[in-house]
């Protein structure tokens, strides 16, 4: 599974410039903090797709965000993948209590 998603992942130039100006001007912690955050809740776009059985052809990281070049969807695809990043994200609020530095 890793092989065939690392084929699909396209890291576009100008996030390596966003990334790398980010990290001379913020705090690592800052960076790290938001960058594990934006990967989770991308990442749950991915599997609510995955899990709804869509074909996901392509994975775009810009420095504008990521875009996935996905298969057809029905209405009701389209709106659980939409909704599946920002309740992952209300998820990660809610392990504040937990571990309050991820969150």
């Amino acid at each position: 599974m890793p092989r065939q998603f690392l084929k699909k992942l396209v890291i576009d130039a100008d996030f390596c410039v966003f990334l790398s100006v980010s990290l001379l001007l913020l705090p690592l912690n800052w960076v790290l903090s938001w960058f594990a955050a934006s990967w989770f809740h991308e990442f749950c776009h991915y599997a609510a797709m995955k899990l709804m059985g869509v074909s996901i052809f392509r994975v775009r990281i810009k420095a504008t965000g990521t875009y996935m070049e996905a298969g057809d969807m029905t209405a009701k695809q389209e709106l659980v993948s939409a909704v599946a990043g920002p309740i992952g994200g209300g998820l990660l609020i809610l392990l504040d209590e937990v571990f309050p530095y991820l969150a």
